[in-house]
């Protein structure tokens, strides 16, 4: 048998291929109006993608997406990586760390400030093998919605759930009703497509953060608006008629909803969109939201200021960059990442 070969394809050229490859060994990526919108429909660019090929047979791929970052307030070209994919049968570190390798040239070669990728733990000793290593801890927190339905869930006994979690949600909603005044605006779920009150919103919180990516109108409406795996809502924070904030939520699992994105001018507009997640969360049913953060990073500062409670943490992003990168200082400094759920490939 030939050597395996590892070559950057076009994807719409190699659609077919590609998606061979996803379904044999990464099946959950492999729906064709995924692939369409997530590597062809981007409003960054089309995704950056390779084959490893042995014998003219397509036997691995990986891709890279392309996205917009700040670092210290200038605008980036980054990528975020996902889609690793090896067939079962040369699933070997020589392999892995070839294509792994190829993804991550575009960095030495190309006008690509840095790739970060949340990846599973045998990818992670591929990273370390590079000598990668993490960028600080992912972390899941969790804020309650319904007391009565994870009591319930925790203890089997719907009874009891409803009696106790009864009282705790009584007092738990009218606390959330006094920190929903407090905050002096009007959360509202966005009936259309996000428009140029979002590009305002994403222009004046440019600076906030060391590493954070550019989140506007046009982005919002494909990740979001746009996307064929997860049904989104978009919860708008308005004071004086003036966008000051968003959250994106969705469900998950029945008694679960993800808290992706939470954009907002001050703690008390953070505050309402909070709110205004768990009642649309408790409105389907749910029993908590769950917020996904980089540990170290001023996004998780946020969601305990707001309450929620730790949950598990693991390895956070596998950053790369070039050697001589200008922004290195912030890149590898975890607590200058803003991160959230919403950061993460499809």
């Amino acid at each position: 048998m030939s050597e395996m070969v590892i070559r950057q394809v076009d994807p719409a050229g190699e659609r077919a291929r590609i998606l061979g490859v996803l379904a044999a060994s990464l099946p959950a990526a492999a729906p064709a109006e995924r692939f369409d919108w997530l590597y062809l429909g981007n409003p960054d660019g089309p995704a950056l993608v390779w084959l490893a090929e042995q014998d003219g047979v397509a036997l691995g791929t990986s891709a890279a997406h392309r996205r917009r970052m700040r670092v210290d307030g200038t605008v980036v070209d980054a990528l975020l990586l996902g889609d690793f994919a090896v067939d079962h049968a040369h699933r070997a570190l020589g392999p892995a760390l070839r294509l792994l390798r190829a993804t991550l040239a575009p960095l030495r070669d190309g006008p690509f400030a840095f790739s970060y990728d949340f990846c599973s733990a045998s990818m992670q000793a591929v990273y370390r093998r590079m000598q990668v290593d993490s960028r600080g801890h992912s972390e899941r927190w969790m804020h309650p919605v319904s007391m009565a339905r994870l009591l319930a869930a925790k203890t089997g006994r719907p009874t009891l759930g409803a009696v106790v979690g009864g009282l705790g949600d009584l007092l738990w909603r009218g606390r959330q009703a006094l920190r929903r005044r407090a905050a002096g605006v009007a959360v509202a779920p966005l009936a259309t497509d996000c428009g140029p009150e979002f590009d305002a919103l994403d222009a004046r919180l440019a600076r906030r953060h060391g590493v954070s990516a550019v989140r506007d109108a046009a982005y919002l409406n494909w990740r979001y608006r746009r996307n064929p795996v997860w049904p989104h809502a978009i919860l708008c924070a308005r004071r004086g008629g003036t966008l000051r904030g968003h959250a994106i939520v969705r469900p998950t699992q029945p008694r679960l909803v993800a808290l992706v994105e939470l954009q907002a001018e001050d703690t008390e507009v953070a505050q309402a969109l909070l709110s205004a997640a768990a009642d649309w969360a408790n409105a389907r049913g749910a029993a908590a939201l769950h917020v996904e953060v980089l540990a170290e990073g001023p996004a998780a500062r946020l969601v305990q200021a707001l309450g929620c409670v730790r949950r598990e943490a693991h390895a956070g992003p596998m950053v790369c960059r070039p050697a001589d990168s200008p922004h290195a200082g912030t890149l590898d400094a975890a607590e200058q990442w803003w991160l959230m759920g919403g950061d993460r490939d499809v």
